[in-house]
C-alpha cells in the first residue's frame, strides 16, 4: 500500500491500482495464516527473521521518500534537500547494520533514537515549510477554528474556497464537514500554535508510543523498525502537509489497541473506543465487528455515550447545520474518477460510477463473513477483520487517495505488534 500511494501521491494510475491490488491479495490471503503450534519452532528453517525483512523495507521506504518532494506546497527551498540527506543517512546507517550483522534482530538502539527523532523533526518542519497548502482540507479546518474561537458556529459558518473556482470536484464546503471530534484538537492546536497540524503530529507521537508499547521487551528489534516504518512512510510527510484528518484516526486508535490488550477491563477502553469512531463515518465496520463480539456488548452504551457527547455541544447550538454539514455532507459527495480505486478502472473501461450504497454494502457483506470467521479470534482478530472490511469498501467505492491507505498502513504495522505479542509465552 505505500508502495502504490508513493507512485501518485495517492491519485489513480495503472502501476499504482496494480500495488494496491497486491496488497489487497496479501491482507486477505493472510486470513489462512495460524499462529505456529507450541511444540513447534516458531520460524521455518528458510523463513528470514521478521526484524530483517522490516529493516529492508524501511531502507526501501526511505529511499523510495527521496524520489519525489514530501509536499505539494512547500515555500521553504532547504526542506527537500535536508529531507532527502536525512532519508538517504539513515537508509545507509540501517543498510550498513543489516549487512555487517546479517539480520537486524539486534537492531541498535542509537539509530532508533536518531531516526525517531530525525522522523519527529520533519513533521514539525514541515508546517512553517508548507504554511498554506492550497487544499479544501486546510483551509476548511484552519478557518473553522478560527471561526470557533470567536464565537461562531463553524458548522454553519462559510469557509473560503482556495481553489478560487478553477477547481470543481462536483461539491462545494459551505461549513466544517467532518464529525466534530475532529475539531477540538484542530482548534486546540490552532489555538495554541496558529496550524491545526501540529494536533496531527501530537496525535501520530502518540500512536508511535502505543504501537512501541505494544511490543514485549524481548522483541524491541522489532518494536523500533515497526515505529520507523511509521515515521518514514513514503508519503508520511505528505499527510501532515495536506492536514488530513487520518493521522487524529492512527492517535485514536493506536490508544485503543493498547488499552484493549494491556488494560482491556479499563474504564478508559470505551472512551477511547468512542471517540475514535467519532472521528470518521468509515470506521463504523470497526464499531460493527467490535460490538458484535462475545461480551463486548456491554459496552455499546457508554462507547454510543461518548460519540454522543462528542456531537451534543453542535446538536444543541444547531442540530440541523451539524447533521448536515458533520455527517450527512460525506455521503453526498460524487464519484471521483481519480482515486486509488477498482470503481477508477471499471469507469475507465466501462464507464461505470459507483454510489456510496456499493462501498456500504461490499463493507458490510465482508464485515459479516470476516465477523463470523474471527469472533473468537482474539484482538489481532477483530482488527484484521476491520481493517479487511474497510479496505474492501475503500477498494469498490467512490473515492479512496493517499491518506485512506495512509490510516490501513499504519494498522498493519499495529497487527504486527498484536502478532508478536500473541507469539509471547506469557501474554494474557
Amino acid at each position: 500500500m505505500a508502495f502504490g500511494v508513493g507512485l501518485t501521491h495517492g491519485h489513480f494510475s495503472p502501476g499504482a491500482i496494480v500495488l494496491i491490488g497486491v496488497a489487497a491479495v496479501g491482507l486477505l490471503s493472510a486470513a489462512r495464516l495460524r499462529l505456529p503450534e507450541k511444540n513447534r519452532a516458531s520460524t521455518p528453517a528458510f523463513a528470514l527473521p521478521l526484524e530483517t525483512l522490516l529493516a529492508a523495507t524501511l531502507v526501501v521506504f526511505l529511499v523510495l521518500g527521496t524520489l519525489d518532494a514530501p509536499g505539494y506546497y512547500l515555500e521553504s527551498a532547504r526542506y527537500r534537500p535536508a529531507c532527502a540527506t536525512i532519508q538517504l543517512g539513515l537508509a545507509l546507517a540501517v543498510g550498513v547494520t543489516l549487512l555487517r550483522r546479517g539480520s537486524a534482530t539486534r537492531f541498535p538502539a542509537g539509530i532508533f533514537f536518531a531516526g525517531a527523532v530525525a522522523g519527529f523533526a520533519l513533521r514539525v518542519a514541515m508546517i512553517p515549510a508548507s504554511p498554506a497548502p492550497r487544499i479544501d482540507v486546510f483551509t476548511q479546518f484552519q478557518e473553522s477554528a478560527a471561526h470557533l474561537l470567536h464565537g461562531l458556529n463553524p458548522y454553519a459558518t462559510r469557509v473560503s474556497d482556495p481553489y478560487a473556482g478553477k477547481i470543481d470536484y462536483g461539491y462545494h464546503v459551505t461549513g466544517y464537514a467532518y464529525p466534530p471530534a475532529n475539531l477540538y484538537p484542530h482548534t486546540l492546536a490552532y489555538f495554541l500554535l496558529g496550524d491545526i497540524r501540529y494536533a496531527c503530529v501530537a496525535f501520530e507521537i502518540v500512536a508511535m508510543a502505543c504501537l512501541y508499547a505494544l511490543v514485549p521487551s524481548s522483541r524491541q528489534p522489532a518494536a523500533r523498525l515497526l515505529v520507523l516504518l511509521f515515521l518514514f512512510h513514503p508519503r508520511g510527510l505528505f499527510v501532515i502537509e495536506q492536514a488530513w484528518t487520518e493521522p487524529l484516526l492512527v492517535g485514536a486508535a493506536g490508544v485503543f489497541v493498547w488499552l484493549a490488550a494491556r488494560r482491556p477491563h479499563s474504564r478508559w477502553l470505551a472512551v477511547a473506543f468512542g471517540f475514535f469512531l467519532s472521528l470518521k463515518q468509515y470506521l463504523v465496520f470497526f464499531a460493527i465487528l467490535f460490538l458484535a463480539r462475545p461480551k463486548r456488548w456491554r459496552l455499546v452504551f457508554p462507547v454510543a455515550a461518548v460519540v454522543l457527547l462528542t456531537w451534543l455541544p453542535f446538536l444543541l447550538w444547531d442540530a440541523r447545520s451539524a447533521i448536515e454539514n458533520g455527517l450527512l455532507f460525506q455521503f453526498r459527495t460524487p464519484f471521483r474518477p481519480d482515486g486509488l480505486t477498482l470503481s477508477s478502472v471499471a469507469f475507465r473501461w466501462f464507464g461505470y460510477e459507483p454510489t456510496k450504497w456499493v462501498a456500504i454494502g461490499v463493507g458490510s457483506l465482508v464485515t459479516g463473513i470476516a465477523g463470523r470467521k474471527f469472533r473468537d479470534a482474539g484482538l489481532g482478530g477483530y482488527l484484521y477483520a476491520s481493517l479487511i472490511a474497510t479496505l474492501s469498501a475503500f477498494l469498490v467505492g467512490s473515492q479512496a487517495f493517499c491518506n485512506y491507505y495512509y490510516f490501513l498502513g499504519a494498522l498493519v504495522l499495529f497487527l504486527i505488534a498484536l502478532r508478536l505479542r500473541e507469539e509471547e509465552p506469557d501474554a494474557a
